[in-house]
C-alpha cells in the first residue's frame, strides 16, 4: 500500500531518482519491508528533504592548513643598521587568524632581539602577513643563521593547525664606522644569475630619511661595488652602481666559468650582502 510505504512515487520523481529503488531499498519492489534503516531514519528525520540528504549527503567542510608563501633563500642583516624585515605570507582558504612561531634558529638568537608584527594584509593580493623582524646585537655572532618558521592557526573547535615549516638563511654583518652610514641605509642583493660568461647582480640601495639631496647626490658618484668569493677571493673589478630614482640597480661583470664565484660577498661602504650565485657552473671558485 501506497500509505504504508516510506518512498512514495512523488519524491522519487522530485528528487530525479525514479526507477533507482535501490537507492533507498534493499530489493527493487520498493517495497516498505525493504526500506533500508538510514532511508528510514532519513525519511522519519523530514521526509523529502531528509531523503535528500540522504542521496546527496553534504560535503562536510574541512579546514584546509596553512601554507607559508616561498621566500627568498638568503637575507642579509647588520648590526647597527635597519632591523631585517621578513614578510610572511600565509595562503588559507578560510582566511582564518594566525600565529607565526620561529621553531629553531641556529645559531640561536639573542632573546628579545626579534618580534613577529601583527596580522596585517599584503596590499597586492590582501592575503594575511605577519613580518618577523630581528634586529641583531653586538652580542650575536657574525655568521650565518638557519631560521624556520611555521605558521599556527587556532581553528573553531580551538585545536591547532600548522602549516609545513619554512627555513631560510641569514647572513650577519659587523657594524659599520665610516661616515656614509649617514647617508645609505640598505645596500641588498636580490639576487646573482650567471650565464653566457657573464655574472648578473639585481638589488637596490634604502636613503635613510635624513640624508639630504646634496648627500645623496654625492653618494650615488661614488658608489662602488666591490665582489669577493667565499674565500674571500677578488672578483672582477670595482664597479660604479647607478641606482635609478627608487633606488634599483643592476651590475654585470663578464667572467669565464672557472672564474665565476659559486657565493658572492659585494660590500659597498662597509654596507655588506651576499648571495649563492644561481646557474653557477661546476668549477665556480669556493
Amino acid at each position: 500500500m501506497v500509505t504504508n510505504a516510506y518512498g512514495k512515487p512523488e519524491f522519487a520523481d522530485a528528487l530525479g531518482v525514479s526507477g533507482q529503488c535501490l537507492l533507498c531499498h534493499t530489493s527493487p519492489d520498493g517495497g516498505s519491508d525493504t526500506v533500508k534503516p538510514a532511508a528510514k531514519k532519513a525519511y522519519d528525520n523530514g521526509q523529502i528533504d531528509g531523503l535528500r540528504d540522504f542521496l546527496n549527503p553534504p560535503v562536510p567542510v574541512t579546514d584546509a592548513i596553512p601554507i607559508i608563501s616561498p621566500i627568498n633563500n638568503e637575507w642579509n642583516a647588520q648590526v647597527g643598521e635597519v632591523p631585517l624585515s621578513i614578510p610572511l605570507i600565509i595562503n588559507d582558504e578560510e582566511k582564518s587568524g594566525f600565529l607565526i612561531d620561529l621553531i629553531g634558529a641556529t645559531p640561536s638568537l639573542v632573546a628579545k632581539s626579534y618580534s613577529f608584527s601583527m596580522l596585517y594584509l599584503e596590499s597586492a593580493k590582501k592575503r594575511p602577513t605577519i613580518d618577523f623582524r630581528w634586529t641583531p646585537s653586538a652580542k650575536q655572532k657574525i655568521t650565518k643563521y638557519t631560521v624556520t618558521f611555521r605558521a599556527n592557526e587556532v581553528i573553531d573547535n580551538g585545536s591547532k593547525q600548522f602549516s609545513p615549516p619554512i627555513k631560510t638563511s641569514i647572513y650577519l654583518w659587523p657594524a659599520r664606522t665610516v661616515s656614509s652610514k649617514n647617508v645609505i641605509s640598505q645596500f641588498i642583493i636580490n639576487n646573482a644569475n650567471w650565464a653566457t660568461n657573464k655574472l648578473t647582480l639585481n638589488g637596490n640601495i634604502t636613503f635613510k630619511k635624513t640624508a639630504s639631496a646634496v648627500a645623496r647626490t654625492n653618494a650615488l658618484k661614488n658608489l662602488r661595488l666591490s665582489l669577493k668569493s667565499n674565500n674571500g677571493v677578488a672578483v672582477g673589478s670595482l664597479a660604479i652602481l647607478k641606482p635609478n630614482t627608487q633606488g634599483v640597480w643592476t651590475s654585470t661583470f663578464t667572467l669565464n666559468n672557472t672564474q665565476v664565484p659559486c657565493f658572492v660577498k659585494a660590500e659597498y661602504e662597509k654596507l655588506n650582502a651576499a648571495r649563492t650565485v644561481n646557474h653557477a657552473p661546476t668549477l665556480c671558485k669556493k
